[in-house]
Order: structure tokens, then C-alpha cells, then sequence
């Protein structure tokens, strides 16, 4: 007895040491990954995504998940920044308009070796194909597809009424747009047709549908030449000024107006007419649940608007990849895209939840869908920033009257060809 009253306390003391050990090296095994996402500091996404987050991290206590939300103004400078500076974050939403300079400047980490333990091109397979190519950069993959759809144009169907429009046709072409517009407008109330973005945080890729309306683009296919000095990217340049500059159909100051003033101007019931993607509908309804809105395609030749997306990567300086990647694919699983879609009113990238028929068999959604069909991809180009700064320019200049729309786009392309033998 004496021998086991003097054991007991050791004994009792190893455990302690082992359990304190233990914890140690559970704490130690522990990781902390950060995500930097502009849709965070959006509603309704924003509540959406941390409640997925938050699942992510009761399913893996050994993962912590800080949450970085950023404007979508300053996503670019503060994640190229961050990467530069060396604490960039380890998860990065991106439009894939980003995604090729961010890749020659060498911040983005290839996902090909991840995605094989996820079951390689398998895996791949039930992502929305247009996006998976589109990530596709010189044989390596750099993002997973989580929310993507294209360009159609919301509509206010009680200003249609209003204004002795038939809601239920709405115009089809570039004339019939001009004519409904011109209705629609009534400065001495305020009041204009077209929301026109022309903020340079987006204001292109909201301008290409237009282009690709009257069959034309800002590239062509291979990025070896551009086409806004072509007779058909000269039209639909001259088009889209002209709403502004001629036909008044477009409220004052559009190089100021960016996605939240255009959302308010169309949600304060100022304007009639905004373009944008399946987002756009949930922030519409989220701040006047009032309006009767409705979806048209973009008017002109064609039948075909921008395809967009955004896609999750990883940064190049991640310490933690396998971490950040299993919280990419939690994400963009097909049970948290269909609660995204629902919640944030998001469309998802997966086709297997495509294929449901809440959203297959919507009513509300096949002007979207039918849209989405005939897509063509955001520019996906290398030199992107540098060109896109030149459009903007060229934009800017002929909303100005700086210059004719025809002499800002022969500029722009002479410059972009410069830049393109760089």
C-alpha cells in the first residue's frame, strides 16, 4: 500500500504531462487559413458565405478560417499588394478577367496536383465548361468555377407601363431600344431609361455585351489583334456613347457611377433599365422587393452577352494549399452552390445542380439561361489590365466629348496593337 500511495501521484503527474503534450501538439497541428472575398462585404451573399464558412470549420476543428472581406473596388490592388508584400491571403475569390496577369506575375499557385487527389478530370467534369477552359492557362489550372452565368438586361416593368410600353415585348433591337429609351426618360423628374455603368472598376466588361450584340468583341479569338476599329466594334461604341451623348437616355455623371450606385439608381426606381448578372437580381429584390422586374436579353444582330464568373484560387505564398484548397472545394461543393443560389441568389457553376428543377424549370430564370447559352467568356487575356485601362480611356473620352466615338476608338486600338507587341 505504501508503494502505491507514493506511485499514484507520479502516475497521475505522467498524465497530466501526456495530456498537456497532447494538447500541445494538437494546438501546434492546428492551421489558420484566411480568404479574402469581395462577396462578404455584399448582401446577400455576405451572411451566406459565413454560415458555409462556419459549417467548414465545425466539420474541420483543425482548420480556423479568418474572413477578409474586401470592396470590389480594391480587390486587385489589395490582393496584388498583399502578395507582394508577402502575407497574401491563402484563398482569393477573382473574376476571371484577373486571373491571366495575376498568373504571369507569378501570384497565383497551379491547382493540378489538388484537383488529381480530388479525383483529377473527374472532378472537373461537373463544372461549368466555358469557366474550367477559361482557367486553363498554358496547360495548368488556376481556379474552381463557384458562381458564373452571363449579361442580360433587368427591367422595371411598372416604368414600361408608365410609359405606354408593352412590358411583355420588350424591344429586340438597337432602334427599338433607342425608341423605348427616349419614353422612358423625363429629366425634369430625374428620370432616365438606361442605368449606363462607366466606372472604371467595371465599367468594360459591362460594355462587351453590347459589342457582342452586334457581333463583335474587344479581341479576337487568339488575343493576336483587336477589334474595336472594326466597322462593327466602331458601331456598337458609337451605340453605347450615343445613349449619352445623343438620345440623353442615360443620367448625368456615368464615369462616377459603379455595380452600387447603378443597383441603387434602377432599386430608387431613377432608372428603367440596368444590365447585369443573375447578382444583380437578389441585390434588386433585397432593397425594393416592390419592383415588378423582369429580365431581356441585350438588343442588337446576335444573339450573345459576356459570360461571366468568379472562381476561387490559391496564392502563390500559401503556406497552407491543402487547407485552402479543401475549403475551396467545401465551398463550391454542389450542396453549398445550391444554398448559395438560393440564399445569394447566385447562379452555381455545377452542372449536376443546373440540371434541378428549381432551377432548370424557373420561369423567372430562362431569359438567363437561354443567355447563358450563347455566352462568350470576359476577356481572358494577359495583357488585360494595360488594355482595359486603354478602353476605359477611350470610354471616358468619348462620354466626355473629349473625343468622337469613332476617332477614341481608333486611338484605343492603335495603342492596345502597341501594347500587344510588347
Amino acid at each position: 500500500m505504501k508503494v502505491n500511495t507514493i506511485k499514484k501521484p507520479l502516475v497521475i503527474g505522467a498524465l497530466i504531462v501526456s495530456v498537456i503534450m497532447a494538447a500541445s501538439v494538437m494546438a501546434s497541428a492546428k492551421v489558420t487559413i484566411r480568404i479574402q472575398d469581395w462577396r462578404l462585404a455584399e448582401e446577400p451573399a455576405g451572411p451566406c458565405l459565413e454560415e458555409i464558412i462556419a459549417a467548414f470549420e465545425k466539420e474541420n476543428p483543425d482548420i480556423d478560417v479568418i474572413l477578409d472581406a474586401v470592396s470590389i473596388a480594391d480587390k486587385i490592388t489589395k490582393f496584388v499588394t498583399q502578395s507582394q508584400g508577402g502575407d497574401p491571403p491563402d484563398v482569393v475569390r477573382i473574376l476571371t478577367t484577373d486571373v491571366p496577369g495575376w498568373v504571369d506575375m507569378g501570384l497565383l499557385r497551379p491547382l493540378d496536383d489538388l484537383v488529381a487527389k480530388a479525383g483529377g478530370s473527374q472532378y472537373l467534369t461537373d463544372f461549368t465548361e466555358f469557366l474550367v477552359d477559361a482557367m486553363t492557362i498554358n496547360g495548368k489550372l488556376y481556379g474552381i468555377p463557384h458562381e458564373g452565368d452571363a449579361l442580360v438586361l433587368y427591367y422595371n416593368a411598372d416604368m414600361f407601363r408608365k410609359a405606354g410600353l408593352d412590358p411583355d415585348n420588350p424591344p429586340k433591337t438597337w432602334d427599338e431600344f433607342v425608341a423605348a429609351a427616349k419614353k422612358l426618360t423625363n429629366p425634369a423628374k430625374g428620370q432616365y431609361a438606361f442605368g449606363m455603368l462607366a466606372h472604371p472598376s467595371i465599367a468594360n466588361i459591362w460594355m462587351q455585351s453590347w459589342f457582342l450584340a452586334n457581333g463583335s468583341n474587344f479581341f479576337n479569338d487568339d488575343y493576336t489583334d483587336t477589334l474595336l476599329d472594326t466597322p462593327a466594334g466602331i458601331e456598337a461604341f458609337k451605340f453605347y456613347v450615343e445613349l449619352y451623348t445623343k438620345h440623353g437616355v442615360v443620367p448625368p455623371g456615368p464615369t462616377d457611377i459603379d455595380y452600387a450606385a447603378q443597383v441603387n439608381l434602377f432599386t430608387q426606381e431613377k432608372v428603367a433599365i440596368i444590365i447585369g448578372p443573375f447578382a444583380t437580381y437578389g441585390g434588386i429584390k433585397l432593397d425594393n422587393p416592390n419592383i415588378d422586374l423582369r429580365m431581356m436579353p441585350v438588343p442588337g444582330k446576335v444573339k450573345a452577352s459576356s459570360g461571366r464568373g468568379t472562381v476561387y484560387s490559391i496564392a502563390s505564398g500559401s503556406k497552407n494549399a491543402e487547407a485552402a484548397f479543401k475549403l475551396i472545394q467545401y465551398i463550391t461543393n454542389a450542396e453549398n452552390q445550391l444554398k448559395f443560389y438560393r440564399e445569394a441568389t447566385m447562379l452555381p457553376t455545377r452542372l449536376s445542380v443546373f440540371a434541378l428543377p428549381e432551377i432548370k424549370n424557373n420561369p423567372e430564370l430562362t431569359v438567363l439561361l437561354e443567355a447563358s447559352e450563347t455566352a462568350v467568356t470576359y476577356p481572358i487575356y494577359t495583357r488585360w489590365a494595360e488594355t482595359n485601362r486603354v478602353i476605359v480611356d477611350a470610354l471616358h473620352a468619348a462620354l466626355l466629348k473629349m473625343k468622337t466615338p469613332e476617332q477614341a476608338a481608333k486611338d484605343a486600338a492603335k495603342e492596345i496593337r502597341m501594347i500587344m507587341k510588347r
